[in-house]
């Protein structure tokens, strides 16, 4: 049996995400897709060249926009046929430390960015952030440089942020590496 994945874009448009087995639609984990009252801050994500060199927390640094938002789940891009295992990502700040955090698991599931639950967690307007998911050298994880993605307007990707992975996986990140851009397709839910 097989079903449409539908994600609702920005503004609530519905988009067909793809033909999918029912199987994976009845996973625990959201593909692509939100709750009721939820937005996708990452709308759409096209990958750079997939890497598997090291262990790095990477993601990026962004900054909410006009209005406190309250992030519901995390989520990072799955490549289905080379991303395996389970990935912690978390929302943090240099300042006030972790704020919420989980593990997604890519195992299994389709093409797109797998959600999963935390915490409902507000981030203040005006306030910078930095969002990342742990990556180990036995996966594969997606480069900044070549990726495109839109996001719905919420908040403004400041930069590309690597962090060289160590305990916690959070923390300062090692290296802003490149303006407006994003590592990983690493993405949040928000009402």
């Amino acid at each position: 049996m097989f079903a449409a994945a539908i994600v609702l874009g920005s503004c609530g448009v519905a988009v067909a995400q793809g033909i999918f087995p029912a199987a994976f639609l009845a996973q625990k984990q959201t593909i692509a897709t939100g709750g009721a009252g939820s937005n996708n801050f990452i709308t759409s994500y096209t990958p750079a060249a997939m890497r598997t060199d090291s262990t790095y927390t990477v993601g990026y640094e962004f900054t909410v926009g006009a209005s406190n938002i309250t992030v519901i789940a995390l989520g990072r891009f799955n490549n289905a046929s080379t991303n395996i295992g389970s990935h912690p990502m978390a929302i943090w700040t240099a300042s006030s430390g972790l704020l919420c955090s989980n593990t997604v698991n890519n195992t299994g599931k389709a093409v797109g960015i797998v959600y999963v639950s935390v915490t409902p967690t507000v981030l203040t307007n005006g306030q910078s952030y930095y969002i990342g998911a742990n990556e180990f050298s036995s996966d594969y994880w997606a480069s900044d440089v070549g990726a495109t993605f839109t996001t719905n307007g919420c908040a403004t990707v400041i930069a590309s942020t690597y962090l060289i992975a160590g305990s916690p996986f959070w923390g300062t990140p090692t290296s802003v590496a490149n303006s407006g851009l994003i590592y990983s397709g690493v993405s949040f839910q928000y009402q």
